[in-house]
């Protein structure tokens, strides 16, 4: 609403918006003696938060006019973006990197509070387990497989309660293995398969296998690729004692693009 004071003939009212161009809504205007008042009804959205409206009232018989201006406070909900730091690609993140993510907020008023979440399950500062949470940043520090998986951010303020879109995270780490160490008892000239399975991200993998003699232990033997076969994320031998010197400690190894796998999957073969 803006009212003008005086002026005779009565003032002649314009409402204009930024850059000076004149609004295309029309005013309710009520006139009473000396006091003219010109009320716009606007229905506004969060793009008009801090846009100036300016009133000019000017007489139409007078050169001159006088102005009054107001910018608008617009409350509305917030809106949220969570991003993965510039220089991270969430595809190809390994273990033991830093991962961080930034959360942009655009609300009036600005949120009292900031949540993040991976999954379901709410982060909260923990220094000593590499999480460090801040109302606009998330660092996850020396990561493990176990962060991979969905991360989103919630933020609230007294309009209401938004939630970025979730950003996914696949963690890439080096075979580990999947199976028991396991004890087999195998008579000579027989034939058992044992089965090593890894877990491994990317799953594309590469299978070793050697063997230490039960009588030599300091030998370790590199068994050919034609004595196995491997598919996938498993390697299966047909093992057969030919002698008393091939009884000892099978070991499966399988490498990726991220590395070798550390401690081996173990079967010891012993006669039965």
């Amino acid at each position: 609403m803006c009212s003008v004071v005086g002026s005779n003939p009565p003032p002649v009212v314009t409402w204009y918006q930024n850059g000076g161009s004149k609004m295309p809504l029309t005013a309710k205007v009520v006139e009473r003696e000396n006091l003219t008042r010109s009320i716009l009804t606007l229905n506004v959205s969060r793009s008009d938060h801090g846009r100036e409206l300016r009133c000019n009232a000017r007489n139409p018989q007078l050169p001159d006019a006088v102005e009054a201006a107001i910018k608008l406070d617009v409350s509305y909900a917030p809106e949220v973006e969570l991003s993965l730091g510039r220089s991270l690609d969430p595809k190809n993140l390994r273990e033991g990197v830093d991962v961080f993510f930034v959360c942009s907020v655009n609300a009036n008023p600005p949120p009292y509070k900031v949540t993040w979440y991976h999954e379901d399950t709410a982060l909260s500062q923990d220094k000593e387990g590499g999480v460090l949470v801040s109302e606009t940043t998330l660092v996850l520090q020396q990561v493990s497989r176990a962060a991979a998986g969905s991360y989103t951010c919630r933020a609230s303020n007294v309009e209401g309660d938004t939630s970025s879109t979730p950003v996914h995270v696949s963690i890439r780490y080096a075979p580990m293995c999947a199976v028991a160490p396991s004890l087999r008892g195998v008579g000579l000239k027989e034939t058992v398969n044992i089965s090593c399975r890894v877990d491994a991200d990317p799953p594309d993998v590469t299978f070793y296998w050697t063997f230490n003699n039960s009588v030599r232990r300091e030998q370790t033997e590199i068994l050919k690729p034609h004595r196995y076969t491997s598919k996938k994320l498993e390697s299966v031998f047909a093992y057969s004692p030919e002698s008393d010197r091939d009884y000892g400690t099978l070991l499966c190894y399988a490498a990726n693009s991220v590395g070798k796998q550390e401690v081996p999957c173990s079967f010891t073969v012993i006669s039965a």
